[in-house]
């Protein structure tokens, strides 16, 4: 199961502070950057989390942040179909 699926029976991001779920984004972010996630279990390997957690990171990155993320069969990795990254901190005005 390594695309996200978009059923939710238990919402444990709702449970995740603000600061770790941020933490996560931009970690995620990297990884999905560089093409170096591996499956869902990997992932969830990499940041000691369960694969529901990170398959609900991935869903809110896609559904809440309107990430492009898809996943390589062959390759075994997400990525992003669009070139560009994740910004969660202040951009200056002059720069919107």
């Amino acid at each position: 199961m390594d695309n996200p699926k978009r059923k939710r029976t238990v919402n444990k991001l709702s449970q995740v502070s603000l600061v770790n779920k941020l933490v996560y984004f931009k970690a995620f972010d990297k990884d999905i950057s560089a093409g170096t996630t591996g499956t869902l279990e990997q992932l969830a390997q990499k940041f000691e989390i369960s694969e529901s957690l990170t398959q609900e990171i991935l869903i809110y990155m896609i559904d809440e942040l309107d990430c492009p993320i898809n996943y390589s069969q062959s390759g075994k990795t997400y990525f992003y179909k669009a070139e560009g990254k994740l910004s969660l901190g202040f951009t200056p005005e002059n720069e919107c």
